[in-house]
């Protein structure tokens, strides 16, 4: 017999048997729908103190159940002498946005810092930014408390030795 699609197809019995048959306790006949699922039902008032009796405040609080009001108060604000960055002013900042918030912030300062040297006419020796993290007490969260950065410049050297090879190296013949 060939199908529309073109492929063959064979109509024989499966040469394949069963060794022994499956016992008649393997195959339901009826499934039992009289034994109900037992549900608990909580009014809406006592719900919460369910929760909490059941896994904990702090649990409930580091899954954003209830509301943790250590971090719903946490402001930053940058304590440099450098007022053309970021968090001038107290902010709020997620715990789970700090990490980049601080990051972005840090790296202005890096910019601005790099900036400074070249119009001093120093150059930078070494850049880096150290980032702070710490733990909630109330719900268990970690988050990047702070950074800093460092900047290490000195005056440019002029190298005598490059400078008088340029131009030499140059070829003007054809």
């Amino acid at each position: 017999m060939v199908n529309p699609m073109g492929y063959q197809v064979y109509n024989q019995p499966s040469t394949y048997e069963m060794s022994r048959p499956l016992a008649q306790s393997a195959v339901p006949t009826e499934v039992n729908k009289s034994t109900p699922i037992p549900q608990k039902v909580i009014p809406g008032s006592e719900q919460e103190l369910y929760l909490i009796d059941k896994f904990g405040e702090k649990k409930l609080k580091e899954l954003d159940i209830l509301p943790c009001e250590t971090c719903d108060s946490r402001r930053y604000q940058d304590d440099s002498d450098d007022s053309g960055v970021s968090f001038q002013t107290p902010q709020h900042i997620a715990p789970e946005a700090s990490g980049q918030m601080v990051m972005a912030h840090e790296q202005e300062h890096v910019a601005r810092e790099g900036a400074a040297a070249e119009a001093e006419d120093r150059e930078v020796v070494s850049q880096s930014v150290t980032l702070h993290s710490d733990v909630c007490a109330e719900c268990g969260k970690v988050y990047v408390a702070g950074g800093e950065t460092r900047t290490t410049t000195r005056a440019k050297v002029p190298n005598q030795q490059a400078d008088a090879y340029v131009g030499n190296l140059i070829d003007l013949k054809l």
